[in-house]
């Protein structure tokens, strides 16, 4: 979807961060 190529990285960024977190927790 192109919608999702329009999205901000930095949202799929700092929620991948938080689940690195969790999942490093």
């Amino acid at each position: 979807c192109e919608a999702f190529s329009t999205y901000p990285r930095t949202y799929d960024l700092i929620h991948a961060n938080d689940l690195f977190t969790m999942y490093k927790d």
